[in-house]
């Protein structure tokens, strides 16, 4: 279990991720002036779309990152996920 929670983050970049999530959470809050229950869905909806997006990512340069010695242990390309 632990090794797949690894696998998840490395996966879905959460560090970037999260980081993305928080400055869209300021960038509301400059917007609106406020802070309610309005926030919850458009977060859960950043950081939902921002996973997508790196899983997406990994997933098209799987060709490219097996053969970087850099990035060819990634979940992908040393086939710890397909």
């Amino acid at each position: 279990m632990k090794e797949k929670v690894k696998i998840f983050f490395e996966l879905t970049k959460v560090k970037i991720t999260s980081f993305v999530t928080v400055t869209t959470a300021f960038g509301y809050i400059a917007a609106t002036g406020k802070i309610d229950l309005m926030i919850v869905p458009v977060l859960l909806g950043v950081l939902f779309l921002a996973f997508g997006s790196a899983a997406l990512n990994h997933f098209q340069e799987k060709d490219f990152d097996a053969k970087m010695n850099r990035t060819k242990g990634r979940p992908i390309p040393s086939g710890r996920i397909s």
